[in-house]
């Protein structure tokens, strides 16, 4: 190279080994100060990067489970939507509100039932000794 030497006019590294010097900046009480070492110093400085567990208050790695897949960095559910069974005498389920029913607070009522039979209207009755019932019919 003839002339002045600049940044600019330096040709580029075509390799590095442990022992080459570089320089190393560093800001000290609000000044930058230049430092030279070694590939091997510096990486006698590193220590191996540990990613945490996440958890809900810390970002972090975890294992992709059922139901779940990972695309470009993206994590999706995989699971089908939820469908609710018809409630029945031994399961617990959905149930559409009929005539003379009404939920309040999440509770289910019965309103209207509580009349006494007549001649013209089912209602409550009470059943005397000697009489039966079959098919609802006294």
């Amino acid at each position: 190279m003839s002339g002045s030497v600049t940044i600019s006019n330096l040709p580029a590294a075509s390799s590095l080994n442990l022992v080459d010097k570089f320089p190393v900046d560093q800001v000290i009480s609000g000044s930058i100060v230049t430092n030279y070492g070694t590939m091997a110093q510096i990486l006698s400085l590193a220590t191996p990067y540990s990613l945490p567990q996440a958890t809900t208050s810390t970002l972090g790695g975890i294992i992709v489970g059922s139901n779940l897949s990972v695309s470009s960095g993206v994590l999706s559910a995989n699971a089908s939507p939820y469908q609710l069974p018809t409630a029945t005498t031994s399961t617990l389920g959905g149930i559409i509100v009929g005539t003379n029913l009404t939920i309040s607070n999440g509770i289910l009522s019965a309103s209207g039932g509580n009349a006494l039979a007549t001649t013209g209207a089912p209602g409550i009755v009470q059943i005397g000794a000697g009489v039966n019932i079959s098919g609802g019919v006294i």
